[in-house]
This record gives C-alpha cells, structure tokens and sequence, in this order.
C-alpha cells in the first residue's frame, strides 16, 4: 500500500473546458495530459453566475467549500441551495447553469468516468477521533484543517489544504483513524473513495 501526501503547491491551475475561469486541479488519473482523465480532484472559485463545462460520460459531484453556497439549474431542475459541504450528483452530460447565492464561493470536486470507475465521497468532522475501514482502490482525504491518518502501515500529518493519497493496489480491507492535529472546532476532511467497475 503505497501513500503520498501532496501540499497546495503541488496543485496545478488548468483552465475550464469553458474557458470562462480556472480549476485548480489537486489529483487525476491518469496524471498525463495527453489522455483524457478517468478520474479528477479539484477546486475552482466561482466569481460570477454562468454555465458549466459538459463532461460528457462522466459523474460530478459539486460542494461548496467556502462562501455562502450556490443553486444549479440542472436540465432545467433547480438544485436548491448547496451550502457548505453539502455534495450534489449529476451528470457530465447536463446543461448547469449555476447562481450564487452571495457572492463568490470556492468549490471542490469530484469528476470520475462512470464506465471505468465507481466513486464515493463524503465529508468527516474530525473535531474528535474518527475511523472507518475501506478496500477501495484510490483512498483520498483532503484536509480543510489539519489532521493526523494512521493506518496499520503508516502514519501521515496533514496541514491545512493537504490531501493524502492511497493507493491500495491489493484491495486490502484497511482501517484508518482520524484525529485532529491541534485545536479544537470543527475539523472536515472530504473522503474520496474510487475503484475499477461500473
């Protein structure tokens, strides 16, 4: 089991398909450019209202990471308000409008190629000890704040904004434990969990 641990500036700025703004990428598989993507990580700040970029045959999940949220009109349903770590599924075939709700905010998504791969994520608070168990292919937890992973081979400390990648090439059912690097509060950490299959 193999893991990495990268900083903010191992991110890389790509511009949207659109062309109307920048995603700052996090993580993809394959990592080269020249292929297109199975699956992708990111954070993009919306500044203004305006349409999303078609993905066509892939699944998206959207959250709002920062700011006081957003609506999408998706295929001309209305999303209702995302706020704050609440995730939003649709797919990369659909026309998104989207329309903030005050304000810019700072969005961080989950992109994956629904024939290859399945994909999970969900949001934890690590305001306390947490732990859970997974035998997913990819494990990925980005940290809004800082927090300690252990595992049965390793440990790992995060920083703010510092993702910690897995790569659990066995398939092995593994547990890991949270907890929080220092302070108290709330403490979320979004954990991504992607494996072959449809």
């Amino acid at each position: 089991m193999k893991h990495t641990i990268l900083k903010p500036e191992d991110y890389r700025n790509m511009p949207w398909k659109n062309g109307l703004g920048t995603t700052c990428e996090i993580l993809r598989e394959p990592a080269d450019d020249s292929q297109p993507f199975d699956w992708r990580i990111s954070v993009a700040d919306i500044k203004e209202n305006g349409p999303f970029s078609i993905f066509s045959g892939y699944t998206r999940i959207i959250n709002t990471l920062e700011g006081s949220g957003m609506r999408l009109m998706v295929d001309g349903v209305d999303s209702g308000d995302l706020k704050q770590y609440d995730p939003f599924v649709f797919s990369g075939d659909s026309q998104v409008e989207s329309e903030l709700i005050d304000g810019t905010i700072r969005d961080f998504n989950l992109i994956y190629r629904a024939s290859v791969c399945k994909g999970r994520l969900q949001w934890l608070n690590v305001s306390g000890p947490r732990a859970f168990c997974s035998q997913a292919d990819h494990i990925i937890i980005y940290a809004v704040k800082g927090i300690k992973v252990a595992a049965a081979d390793f440990t790992a400390q995060l920083n703010d904004n510092h993702t910690l990648r897995v790569d659990n090439d066995e398939a092995a059912l593994t547990a890991f434990r949270l907890t929080p690097a220092r302070g108290d509060g709330d403490r979320f950490c979004c954990l991504i969990e992607l494996s072959a299959g449809c």
